[in-house]
């Protein structure tokens, strides 16, 4: 019985190490409001709570696609106010401050959300090799911050 219950255990920690790596991938391969969409649908209801700061950034990202002034404000406010949260919550989270330095390095200036730029990025490059995140995936944060004007 102990036994069943520790591969069981195992069993679903790696799904979720699965999960957890093809929505990074996905995140980086959003193109167009279709492929957005799509990554809301497919990671809004799942298990682990590092799907909220992509989904935060994605429903900001979905103020790109819309039409109406206050349409696009909405979606940015909504997910500007979801990924502060979460970072409020879990300040030490390298991959949320990650998240939300990419945002504010892509939006327009005017939107006043560029705030933690400065404080992140050296946040990030500091902790993230302490972190618990994939090497691969340090690796491609470190390129992405190197990237970014």
């Amino acid at each position: 019985m102990i036994k069943a219950l520790i591969i069981l255990l195992v069993l679903s920690y790696t799904s979720a190490t699965k999960d957890i790596q093809q929505m990074r991938i996905d995140f980086h391969q959003i193109a167009n409001e279709k492929d957005n969409l799509n990554f809301i649908d497919k990671y809004r209801n799942s298990a682990w709570d590092l799907n909220i700061p992509y989904l935060a950034a994605a429903t900001m990202k979905k103020a790109e696609y819309a039409f109406s002034p206050f349409q696009k404000f909405k979606y940015f406010n909504q997910g500007k106010k979801e990924l502060e949260l979460y970072i409020q919550k879990k300040p030490e989270c390298v991959e949320a401050r990650y998240i939300r330095y990419i945002v504010q390095k892509k939006i327009p200036t005017f939107l006043g959300y560029n705030k933690n730029m400065d404080t992140d990025k050296q946040y990030i490059l500091e902790n993230l090799a302490k972190s618990s995140i994939p090497p691969d995936y340090q690796e491609f944060i470190n390129d992405k911050i190197k990237e970014l004007p």
